[in-house]
């Protein structure tokens, strides 16, 4: 449990109390692996500490690093008495009765409204003053640590090897290959086929592994023109990228890659843009690299897809510590 990314929340929306709702949110707080919409973590300012509820069937998932950093309720739907656990009928009503617990009613709780409905909302709304703090959740969320940066890169890295080594195989055989060496190093996979030809086949990955979630879209070449074109293009976007600083204005960047390889594929060129986290695509988001006020700062992880002549694609990710890290 990261209490000072909690104190750091509270602090930067200026809240008595927040509270953290389902994954990814509490997955990159509590560093817990667990996929549950229905966990949470409440913070109160004043008195720094923490509270959590837990589904009862994901106790033993909990890691040992928890205990003693926040008081933990675990909470079960089933009506039977259960003695140190809250029953309840639904998830809101038992929800209200661990905030009412450890959060003076009337005061203010800051609260995510990406991650909640409208119906709790208007619940949460009649005992607190409830504020959104999901822009502040989210910028939080995209600062990683370096360990975490690293463990990151290193996935890619041997996803990247792995691939260079199927380069060798017959077509037919490339997919089948692929998934039974990346499942080796992760809690779980999913792979779907893009586009299988004799030139090349193109492998849409989702990866999770520990709290972290990453998908990118990947081609092999089986003919010597698309190998030749992925080349050039990943010269290419290598020299460009490693000219990239930390605090460069993402819509600069942007607009620097389609234009140097619109000259080489002839406005044949799309650009993707897909931050790495605890969601499937996070902070920064393709939207945000055009229109928002995003800039490649420290603790930052993206994957950057090119697509070539709309189905060859190829992924970089980026890493943002003291500089850019290109892989």
């Amino acid at each position: 449990m990261n209490i000072e990314l909690l104190k750091s929340l509270a602090n930067a929306t200026n809240s008595d109390s927040i509270m953290i709702i389902g994954t990814p949110n509490v997955c990159f707080i509590a560093r817990v692996d667990i996929d549950r919409d229905n966990i949470v973590i409440a913070y109160r300012r004043t008195t720094d500490e923490c509270k959590m509820l837990v589904p009862i069937d994901a106790k033993e998932k909990l890691p040992i690093s928890l205990q003693g950093k926040c008081s933990i309720v675990y909470y079960s739907f089933d009506l039977r008495e259960r003695e140190g656990y809250v029953i309840g009928r639904n998830f809101e009503e038992i929800l209200i009765g661990f905030l009412k617990s450890f959060i003076e009613p009337n005061t203010e709780i800051g609260v995510p409204f990406r991650y909640i409905d409208s119906a709790l909302a208007q619940i949460l709304h009649k005992y607190w003053k409830i504020k959104d703090i999901t822009k502040s959740l989210i910028s939080i969320r995209a600062k990683k640590s370096y360990e975490d940066l690293e463990n990151i890169a290193e996935i890619f890295r041997f996803i990247l090897k792995i691939l260079r080594e199927l380069r060798e195989l017959q077509n037919h055989n490339i997919i089948e290959e692929y998934f039974k060496h990346v499942a080796k190093i992760v809690n779980a996979i999913y792979i779907e086929p893009l586009a299988i030809s004799k030139d090349f086949v193109s492998i849409y990955t989702y990866i999770k592994k520990g709290i972290y979630r990453l998908s990118f879209k990947v081609s092999i070449p089986l003919s010597e023109d698309v190998k030749r074109i992925i080349e050039i293009t990943d010269d290419i976007l290598e020299k460009l990228l490693k000219n990239v600083i930390t605090g460069s204005k993402c819509s600069d960047v942007y607009r620097n890659i389609v234009s140097r390889l619109d000259m080489y594929n002839g406005k044949n060129v799309y650009i993707d843009v897909c931050g790495v986290g605890t969601e499937v695509c996070e902070y920064p988001s393709l939207s945000d690299f055009l229109y928002g006020d995003c800039t490649l700062d420290s603790g930052m992880a993206l994957v950057i897809n090119v697509v070539l002549r709309k189905l060859i694609y190829l992924p970089k990710l980026i890493i943002v510590k003291e500089g850019i890290v290109v892989i």
